[in-house]
């Protein structure tokens, strides 16, 4: 048997093992957790389609400055025809995640066309305000 001594000798040592032995459990359930995720390939295919359309409507504002409503090209491609031509797949349950996936983007799409708008009625309503507001600045001006 070890002695008191002996043993605490041992502890740090002791540590050093167990912090070393848990840091490659952690690693090792990382690359389990990697390794089973469900890939995002859709979502990585509407980010690239939004980031290419918000980059093309982005030029098209800058390049219609001057005009007080801008308006938007009829170039601007909203889907890819590659996605529409392509086969649904004949397994049921690849078919059930890529429909739950669609579904996913619908829901975020509705969400965001609720958001622009409610903010395109704020700015409607802050351009109202705005107006009263110049009237009555007017009408300050205007009496002596």
């Amino acid at each position: 048997m070890l002695s008191l001594k002996q043993l605490q000798q041992h502890k740090p040592l002791a540590v050093v093992i167990g912090s070393i032995l848990a840091a490659l459990l952690l690693f090792l359930i990382y690359l389990l957790i990697q390794f089973y995720a469900p890939s995002k390939t859709v979502h990585n295919e509407t980010d690239e389609i939004t980031a290419v359309t918000a980059h093309k409507n982005s030029n098209t504002l800058s390049n219609t400055n001057a005009e007080a409503v801008p308006s938007f090209s009829s170039d601007v491609q909203l889907i890819d025809e590659n996605v529409l031509n392509t086969a649904v797949s004949e397994d049921k349950t690849l078919a059930e995640d890529e429909l739950a996936s669609l579904n996913d983007i619908e829901n975020q799409l509705n969400e965001q066309k609720a958001l622009l708008e409610q903010q395109h009625q704020s700015a409607d309503q802050l351009i109202a305000l705005k107006e009263e507001q110049i009237a009555a600045l007017e009408a300050q001006l205007n009496t002596p």
